[in-house]
């Protein structure tokens, strides 16, 4: 790691699916239980829409209202479909932020 805060923003809409073991998806993002449990505690953990998360079902203005708690260095994982995305993020309010989108583990269609 670079430096900085890691943030994570999950996207719970129903069309994300089933979600992944929660330590398996963590050990992807070089995170364990131990930092997860640190960061929930710090409120670096953001999901939506959750009744604890940000009240929005539009990951764009989840992004906003997310963006004054983020510093230069600080790295947002951001777990989506990108169906709940209306806009891509200004990179001009997001410089100095590393931003790792990802997609969700495809399910299988029966």
């Amino acid at each position: 790691m670079l430096g900085g805060e890691t943030w994570i923003l999950l996207d719970r809409s129903p069309s994300m699916g089933a979600e992944p073991s929660l330590e398996d998806w963590l050990s992807t993002q070089d995170l364990d239980m131990t930092a997860w449990r640190k960061a929930v505690a710090k409120r670096r953990v953001i999901s939506f829409p959750h009744p604890k998360g940000i009240p929005t079902t539009d990951l764009s203005e989840a992004m906003r209202q997310m963006r004054p708690r983020l510093s230069a260095g600080d790295h947002l994982i951001v777990r989506t479909d990108g169906r709940s995305l209306s806009a891509l993020p200004d990179p001009d309010t997001w410089r100095g932020i590393r931003i790792t989108a990802l997609p969700p583990t495809p399910q299988p269609q029966f």
